[in-house]
């Protein structure tokens, strides 16, 4: 016996819903990165209570994000570069790692983007969507 299925139908059927359920799990993160650099209390358990990411904005203004699929995959990049007006200094990174403040107050890292994987839950939501 042989099967044959058209490669449209198959698309239609399978490639296109897990495409777009891809892409509802990428938007939910992107919006759930933005919940979790606002939340005062997110990182209350390394001692930052009522101390939420955003300084000036621009960590969280900066954030971006693509989407790409080609015929055998998907892929999402969510980024975050701001640039600080005063020295023109990246300073993501330091945020996520720990930094000194110029008062010399020690900021530990914030891993704000691991954070938002665990709240969002995206394998979860993928089924949902699917």
């Amino acid at each position: 016996m042989g099967l044959k299925i058209k490669k449209g139908m198959l698309e239609k059927a399978v490639l296109n819903p897990a495409r777009k359920s891809f892409k509802n799990v990428v938007y939910r993160l992107y919006e759930e990165n933005k919940a979790v650099i606002e939340d005062p209390y997110e990182f209350a358990d390394i001692g930052l209570t009522n101390h939420d990411i955003v300084w000036t904005g621009r960590l969280r203004d900066s954030q971006t994000m693509t989407i790409r699929h080609d015929s055998d995959s998907s892929l999402a990049s969510i980024k975050w570069d701001p640039v600080s007006p005063e020295t023109g200094e990246r300073y993501a990174m330091k945020v996520f790692v720990g930094f000194f403040g110029w008062s010399g107050r020690y900021y530990p890292g914030r891993d704000w983007p691991d954070r938002a994987v665990r709240r969002s839950d995206p394998e979860n939501v993928f089924e949902s969507y699917f």
